[in-house]
């Protein structure tokens, strides 16, 4: 039965391109979606994190092991058992490509445990599954958006609440420091409690490595705070010398005839504010002054306020010295527009965090979905006889790291685009994508290190949901939304009769 092996081995490797192709696509939605990383950082993050995560396998004995009712395969039935497996392969390899050209997010998780329920009751019937185990699975499904959605939506409306109000800058400054201990408590958590076998990190005791983790995003919020100054000026530096090539650009432009009058426009404050001004120049000639610096981000400025906190004016008072303006800046505020830019970059560096964590969940819970069966099936080639609680080999387990890494290469755009650009009508800034990172991977980290195998896809879907209601409830698109959960719904059963339809074919055939 050498060819099942060979066969089970590509499907394999398929079925984890597919992953990539959506699973991933999901966890890195909001990251790519919000600009925070390009596609090419994704795949490296993808890459080493959704490695470290695989070595773990936390749930691989559930979805071999937890489903069938134990004593239902007999000696002398390991052929059944294999050609099985590889049919749990190939119905959710075929319904995950379908989805994902159809760029909805589904579940890996529910396809392979459809897939196995479908080849089970087709061989056994219904008895031989452990219908409370797939119970407390389908249970997990539907809590995995909500969880996600409740976790999401407070987390960005104290966001959005507290901090983006007001000097935005100054006080995401404040609130960097426990913002960031909280996520890398969460990140450095997903890999020191109950880490891999490989690095012995299993044995360590949940008294020494839950004080242990809490105690890293301790210190690593000390430290952020005792460089809040020197990361203000660096976000003024980065924010100076954008703006002086900006005027560089547009100078360069105008002197060829190359601008049109919006181009023509030198300085931040008319920039940013030139509809407006034209919309309301009545308004501003009776009352000799106007709000011309409104934003969502923070208060209103006036023209005085602006003149003094305009960056390209006080760069030319300044001869166009960066470390000059710098320093003017250090006692003077920018103006709210530079600040919510300023912020997002922030925000930005925290989604990098949360990708890693989001990437490392993953690959704890969903990359042996994909090759369990391929395992379970070359334990019985090299044994010889049954044995489907065996361990997964890393060499196995990198198989499906690199097809997933692939997957997101070639075909994870379609489904980055339905889960980062396309659920809310308005694009998500950093702060929502953030908040929809941290929380919805944590969930699925706390529930993979429990060795229930939730939905990562479920989980980020709910969670940037969650911070769409708080951001504008009429923004969500619903309709797509109601796609997607049809997606969710359809994705067990229709994954079990593709498997079984395939294991009696091929059953009929070989045997």
């Amino acid at each position: 039965m050498l060819w099942i092996v060979i066969v089970s081995g590509i499907t394999s490797f398929v079925l984890s391109c597919g992953m990539g192709a959506n699973d991933v696509a999901n966890s890195f939605g909001t990251v790519v979606g919000s600009k925070t990383l390009s596609m090419k950082w994704a795949i490296v993050i993808a890459s080493i994190f959704e490695f470290l995560g695989a070595m773990g396998d936390y749930v691989s004995g559930t979805l071999r092991t937890g489903i069938i009712v134990e004593g239902f395969f007999q000696p002398g039935e390991e052929t059944f058992y294999m050609i099985g497996m590889m049919c749990v392969l190939l119905g959710p390899t075929i319904w995950l490509i379908f989805s994902t050209y159809l760029s909805l997010p589904v579940s890996t998780t529910h396809a392979v445990v459809g897939g196995i329920c479908g080849f089970v009751i087709s061989l056994k019937g219904y008895k031989a599954i452990q219908w409370m185990t797939i119970g407390r699975i389908a249970l997990s499904w539907v809590v995995s958006p909500i969880l996600g959605g409740i976790a999401s939506a407070p987390l960005y409306f104290v966001i959005k609440k507290f901090i983006l109000q007001g000097n935005v800058e100054k006080r995401t400054l404040i609130f960097f420091p426990i913002i960031t201990a909280i996520t890398v408590t969460m990140v450095f958590g997903s890999l020191f409690i109950e880490g891999s076998p490989a690095l012995y990190l299993d044995r360590v005791p949940l008294a020494a490595s839950i004080p242990t983790t809490i105690g890293v995003g301790i210190i690593v919020g000390i430290v952020c705070a005792c460089f809040i100054p020197l990361i203000k000026r660096q976000l003024h530096k980065r924010a100076i010398k954008k703006a002086i090539e900006k005027q560089h650009e547009q100078q360069a432009k105008h002197e060829t005839g190359e601008v049109d009058i919006a181009q023509s426009l030198t300085t931040e404050t008319e920039m940013n504010n030139t509809v407006a001004n034209l919309e309301n120049v009545d308004n501003i000639n009776e009352k000799n002054s106007t709000v011309v610096g409104e934003s969502s981000y923070g208060s209103l400025e006036d023209e005085d306020e602006l003149e003094k906190n305009d960056i390209t004016k006080v760069a030319e008072e300044n001869n166009e010295n960066v470390e000059e303006t710098t320093k003017y800046f250090d006692s003077h505020e920018m103006t709210i527009e530079t600040q919510k830019e300023n912020s997002d970059v922030i925000y930005k560096g925290l989604m990098i965090f949360c990708a890693s964590l989001t990437s490392f969940s993953h690959g704890a819970n969903d990359v042996s979905n994909a090759v369990g069966p391929f395992s379970a099936i070359y334990s019985v080639y090299v044994q010889g006889h049954l044995k489907v609680d065996a361990f997964v080999p890393y060499w196995i387990l990198f198989i499906g790291a690199a097809g997933i890494v692939v997957g997101l290469a070639a075909f994870g755009s379609r489904v980055i685009k339905t889960v980062g650009n396309n659920l809310n009508k308005k694009q998500l800034v950093p702060s929502q994508g953030f908040s929809s990172q941290l929380c919805g991977a944590s969930f699925v980290l706390i529930a993979s290190k429990m060795g229930i195998p939730v939905s990562t896809t479920n989980a980020l879907v709910g969670a940037v949901i969650g911070v769409g209601i708080v951001e504008d409830f009429s923004g969500v698109k619903w309709k797509l939304l109601g796609e997607v959960v049809i997606g969710w719904l359809t994705t067990l059963p229709i994954s079990a009769i593709l498997s079984a339809a395939m294991f009696s074919f091929l059953k009929w055939l070989v045997i």
